[in-house]
């Protein structure tokens, strides 16, 4: 039986003829593709070939930061006259994602290239941020009261909706954050097959 300690906490079973008997096929973040012990002068070599279980981060990482995605994103549906609501979604949204980001960043291995995971993560800072930043631009239904009360726009020409410039603002944000994202979620699945 030989142990492999420091690196892994799992067992190879190998013969006197330095043959590999059994090596576990799955870890829980690793499949496990071969395994071979060479014997060299003094010792051996293990050699193991591993690589990511993709379920592992399609549940911890994917999927918990497309929901915040979401949540972000929904801020841009809020009316105009919700800026408090909107910014301190928008916000806490951004900050909960740099907080997984840097838990997923410390959990895995350091490299001199940048990840496709770090792609993600670097996308979505940046698509969060515009958000926020659009939340921003419209906040100008604020009057300079100290109470802070909102404006509500006034209905033109009877048709029941404003055409407000913050609300223009909304609707273009909502349109063209959708589409690039669309296309950056496209492009990142297509490149992951590669």
């Amino acid at each position: 039986m030989f142990q492999v300690r420091k690196l892994f906490s799992f067992q190879v079973e190998v013969l006197e003829g330095s043959e590999v008997v059994s090596c576990p096929e799955r870890l829980v973040e690793y499949n496990m593709y071969a395994c071979e012990l060479s014997p060299v002068s003094g010792g051996f070599v293990l050699k193991l070939v591993m690589a990511r279980r993709s379920e592992f981060h399609i549940w911890t990482t994917y999927l918990p930061t497309t929901l915040l995605l979401g949540i972000g994103y929904g801020t841009l549906f809020l009316p105009v006259e919700r800026f408090p609501e909107r910014g301190g979604m928008g916000l806490t949204t951004l900050l909960v994602f740099i907080s997984l980001y840097t838990d997923v960043s410390s959990s895995l291995p350091n490299t001199s290239y940048l990840k496709l995971i770090d792609v993600w993560f670097v996308y979505n800072i940046l698509f969060l941020s515009l958000i926020i930043g659009t939340h921003l631009l419209t906040c100008g239904s604020i009057q300079g009261t100290s109470e802070r009360q909102w404006v509500v726009p006034e209905e033109k020409d009877g048709a029941g909706a404003s055409n407000s410039r913050e609300e223009l603002i909304l609707k273009v944000a909502r349109i063209t954050l959708g589409v690039v994202t669309l296309f950056f979620l496209v492009g990142y699945f297509v490149s992951t097959l590669y």
